[in-house]
């Protein structure tokens, strides 16, 4: 397929460069430089195969494409007294790779079709797309899709998203042209917007820099007719700087331009990327359904400007030779409603993945519009979003299962592993609704909680704080009251700390790890009652714990100390 960004891979020039450095891309945009080209290569070569690769089965699951297909049956019925029912209603899915979801969201989608009398009478058709022929061959065989596409309910077509303005149905054997898009159309997409060409940008000194890309890659003497990797190549950045002018034309879009504009007059001192790709498929796709389009993607990617990544090559999500990038999704809600859309968003700043609903329609400008399609996102999506409990329990039992080993310091965990757990951690209470008892099943990742900068902070508190109200004095909430006060003791809440450890002593006096936790907030409190509490530690431990030693020193260190500090002793108890 040839794009308005195609390279030809030039000889060497290595001006700049040392010798044996095979420069590809020279100062360009980041949209326009090689690893783009080499993502939609390797996705058109690779067919379903990429796969193998490639993780998909989190936003493959059941549950999201039942939460989907809720979803649209929601605003379906919010509008069916506006729709056509001489005409179809297409639901197509761009870039659907295995075409599981497809498969899970027919399937669904159908059930509550039927399930409700309002809307038995819609023909809905699933659309699967992609744009590598070898996917489409694939589908065409493949028995699970088979009886929804005998029974009219499901078709598949070749379509890229960015580029085609128009999308040929394989068994129904018809083109469709915006003039056929007479309902609305939803178009899903997942895990898509993150493999889509953006632009980076940085504010220097309260002026706005494009962040231009130089890549290149180490070779020997034999190296230069080497195929591409994105695997074997570096980036390297270089921000130039933009005049007012210059923003306001830097694409041929004037809507682009203008979000540019707010985002280096709105943000200043940050860097932040424009998903020019998206920008491009959102653009497409209102002109291929005469502006009568629905847009719903889940993806990695933030919603608050300050926490939008700073670019560098590292950013990077490689996944063999493919990769993914998060997405600027306050950019593309920006672009929707500067198009008088609808937009619906995800906002937990805590969140992995975001989803979100856009509405094009003439519905859209309509008051008092979709009622029940927002009280579903908000409820099912904004509150309890399931989509990101199933996310963090997919990775959670993948580590459990390919992990049993001892938790690890983690000081020697990378960044990104250190977000994994902790991220995974905060996901798993949400998930259990804070349920006190969920600290049990995850406490041998306690000790791998890197609480490195006061945002993951301030998380975990909260997350502590809906733990204890859903605290109960039952012998099945015992180990979680200790383990709430060894997080808020990590968190540095000493006094917090000491309030639930000693909810815990008054259900359980003897609890030896009670009594020691209580001992060392004492410590670190200062508090004289300490050598007391030690004292009720060995009395509560076995004749055989192998800590009654360290015990006995401690209580010896303490009464030398105290009596050197005859003012410690005097000082007032904190029970």
């Amino acid at each position: 397929m040839t794009t308005p960004f195609s390279h030809n891979v030039p000889s060497p020039s290595n001006s700049g460069f040392e010798v044996g450095v095979q420069v590809i891309d020279r100062q360009v945009r980041f949209s326009q430089c090689i690893v783009w080209d080499l993502l939609e290569d390797f996705y058109r070569k690779q067919g379903i195969n990429a796969w193998k690769s490639i993780p998909y089965g989190i936003t493959n699951t059941v549950a999201i494409a039942d939460t989907y297909a809720q979803l649209f049956a929601n605003w379906l019925a919010d509008h069916v007294g506006q729709l056509d029912k001489n005409h179809p209603i297409y639901a197509i899915e761009a870039a659907a790779g295995v075409g599981q979801f497809g498969y899970f969201f027919v399937r669904q989608l159908q059930h509550y079709l039927a399930a409700d009398k309002r809307l038995v009478d819609l023909n809905v058709i699933t659309v699967i797309t992609d744009f590598a022929q070898s996917i489409i061959d694939e589908w065409q065989h493949n028995e699970k899709l088979a009886p929804f596409i005998k029974r009219g309910q499901l078709d598949i077509a070749l379509f890229s998203p960015e580029y085609d303005q128009s999308l040929c149905l394989q068994h129904a054997n018809k083109t469709l042209k915006p003039d056929d898009f007479v309902n609305p159309c939803l178009v899903i997409g997942n895990y898509f917007f993150d493999s889509l060409r953006q632009d980076f940008f940085k504010i220097i000194d309260h002026r706005l820099h494009e962040v231009r890309v130089n890549t290149y890659r180490h070779v020997d003497t034999q190296g230069y007719n080497k195929p591409l990797s994105i695997a074997s190549l570096m980036i390297d950045e270089c921000p130039l700087p933009l005049d007012t002018d210059a923003v306001a034309q830097y694409y041929p879009n004037p809507v682009h331009n203008h979000i540019l504009a707010q985002w280096a007059k709105d943000w200043e001192h940050h860097a932040f990327e424009l998903p020019v790709g998206a920008f491009q498929v959102i653009e497409n796709l209102r002109r291929l359904t005469n502006d009568n389009l629905l847009l719903l993607m889940t993806d990695k990617g933030d919603v608050h400007p300050g926490i939008v990544k700073r670019f560098n090559h590292r950013v990077l999500d490689k996944h063999g030779e493919g990769f993914s990038f998060p997405v600027n999704f306050l950019a593309i809600q920006q672009l929707a409603e500067a198009h008088g859309g609808h937009v619906l968003l995800t906002h937990d700043e805590h969140l992995r993945l975001r989803t979100c609903w856009m509405d094009f329609s003439p519905m859209a400008r309509q008051e008092g519009h979709g009622h029940n399609t927002t009280a579903f996102f908000e409820r099912y999506l904004q509150e309890t979003n399931l989509l990101n409990q199933v996310f963090s329990v997919y990775r959670w039992l993948t580590r459990a299962n390919t992990a049993m080993a001892q938790p690890k310091d983690p000081n020697t965990l990378a960044n990104d592993e250190q977000d994994d757990v902790f991220m995974d951690f905060v996901g798993i209470l949400q998930l259990c609704q804070y349920d006190p008892w969920a600290l049990q099943l995850i406490d041998c990742y306690i000790g791998e909680l890197a609480l490195t900068n006061s945002f993951r902070k301030h998380l975990l508190f909260n997350c502590m704080q809906r733990v204890e109200a859903n605290l109960y004095p039952s012998r099945n909430h015992i180990e979680s009251y200790f383990l709430l006060a060894t997080l808020y003791k990590l968190l540095d809440r000493y006094e917090d700390a000491l309030r639930v450890i000693n909810e815990l002593l008054a259900a359980e006096p003897d609890h030896v790890d009670g009594l020691l936790l209580k001992a060392n907030l004492y410590h670190h409190l200062g508090n004289p009652s300490v050598i007391e509490v030690y004292h009720q530690c060995l009395q509560a431990m076995a004749a055989d714990n192998p800590m009654r030693h360290d015990v006995e020193n401690m209580i010896t260190m303490l009464t030398a100390a105290m009596a050197d500090m005859p003012e410690m002793a005097d000082s007032p108890k904190n029970a």
